[in-house]
């Protein structure tokens, strides 16, 4: 055992998004897969880097993996995440994490930072996270599409029933 006290690290803004519930597979789209191969479908990710030369599409995240429940970070498409939303993190890996990307979130103006620390829990962050969704939105349909909360997919019984309805 560790003796070793870790001190908590200060929160820090971030952008969160769930994975999408069913994705489209294989060729033409076909098939439908629910979640991703490495994320669960609903699995909250908290995103630390864009890709802003593909024009957002592809980004990295961090979440739980959908069967070792550790965390891990992975490329994915920006397609594949629903419900975006900024929001405070205290969880010291993921904090870890958007440590070695301070940039994501960085301002633009040129504006002395003394810290990334201090920066990644200030309004200034939270503000420029925001902006970050509401651009996204705008290149990206998908990117304000929200979906709710479910721990499973539906069953093909439930499916019918919800294409009956409508």
């Amino acid at each position: 055992m560790n003796d070793e006290i870790r001190e908590q690290p200060p929160p820090a803004w971030c952008i969160v998004a769930n994975i999408i519930r069913e994705r489209p597979y294989g060729p033409g789209g076909q098939e439908l897969r629910p979640g991703t191969k490495h994320f669960a479908p609903g699995a909250k990710v908290y995103v630390v880097k864009f890709f802003w030369g593909m024009g957002g599409e592809s980004l990295t995240v961090v979440g739980r993996h959908r069967r070792s429940h550790r965390y891990i970070t992975l490329s994915i498409q920006s397609t594949w995440l629903v419900n975006w939303r900024v929001e405070l993190v205290y969880s010291p890996y993921v904090i870890q994490v958007l440590q070695q990307h301070p940039y994501t979130y960085w301002p633009y103006r040129q504006r002395i930072v003394t810290s990334d620390t201090q920066w990644m829990g200030s309004l200034e962050a939270k503000a420029k996270a925001e902006e970050i969704i509401r651009n996204l939105q705008q290149w990206h349909p998908t990117a304000g599409q929200t979906q709710p909360y479910i721990t499973r997919a539906p069953t093909e019984q439930e499916r019918q029933e919800q294409q009956d309805d409508t």
